[in-house]
């Protein structure tokens, strides 16, 4: 089977051209690593836009089994599908094109995303020790809620922020989609994963853990949600660890 590919309507009408003639699988060996990832993205440009191209391994038994329920119902379906609504929004980067292959039992993905050169990760700002933009973040992740998208992978690397104040989602692999609105508990949930991850890489970095988090990103959250939930306010109040955790890292930094 050759390899098969979607085009997002926004890139159409200018990358359906070369796509078409050579695919996504051959500029993965032209394309050069990104610094500082784990192999699975790289840079490329084509017709004088730099784009990342990622490169997935799926499938497994299911694949073979029931090819035409995993090709309908996969997680890089739904993921292609959720990015493209997040980018509607101007919550991510732009989603240009995807294809795919079978190599015996796997799907092999491409994914072509719009390459964002200026910016930074959350967890980049914590290591040099700038300030992040919390209550910006906060909103942000409000409005993809209200979108109804739940990130499934919320973590310090994966939120973008850009010099003109705007804030990027990376990586909608493991995202669902609820409503919308997504549940008060599926909201709950994710901002819990983001404090973890805070948490996780300030401690494991020896950094002092930023002791306005939670009520910056509440506030934000809040501002973008349209009011202030009860379960918010109980949320600022401190990370959602149990009370003697809480109390030894309050003590620790």
């Amino acid at each position: 089977m050759e390899e098969t590919l979607i085009l997002s309507d926004a890139w159409r009408e200018r990358l359906e051209g070369p796509l078409s003639e050579r695919g996504l699988a051959p500029r993965w060996v032209e394309a050069s690593p990104l610094p500082g990832g784990r192999g699975t993205a790289r840079r490329v440009r084509i017709l004088g836009s730099g784009f990342v191209l990622k490169r997935e391994a799926r499938g497994g038994l299911s694949r073979l089994l029931l090819p035409d329920r995993f090709l309908c119902r996969t997680p890089f379906r739904r993921e292609w599908a959720d990015a493209n609504l997040a980018a509607g929004e101007g919550l991510c980067p732009r989603p240009a094109a995807r294809s795919y292959r079978p190599v015996g039992p796997l799907f092999v993905v491409y994914t072509l995303l719009e390459e964002v050169t200026e910016g930074h990760t959350l967890l980049d700002s914590l290591a040099v020790g700038d300030p992040p933009p919390w209550e910006a973040a906060g909103n942000a992740l409000a409005r993809l809620h209200r979108l109804g998208l739940v990130h499934g992978d919320l973590n310090a690397g994966n939120v973008l922020a850009c010099p003109a104040g705007a804030i990027l989602f990376l990586d909608f692999r493991h995202s669902r989609r609820e409503g919308p609105p997504a549940s008060a508990r599926s909201r709950r949930n994710n901002l819990n994963r983001l404090s973890r991850s805070v948490f996780k890489e300030t401690w494991r970095r020896g950094l002092p853990f930023p002791k306005a988090f939670s009520g910056l990103l509440a506030d934000g959250y809040a501002e973008g949600w349209g009011h202030r939930e009860d379960w918010l306010r109980v949320w600022a109040d401190g990370p959602p660890l149990p009370g003697f955790l809480r109390r030894a890292l309050w003590t620790r930094f």
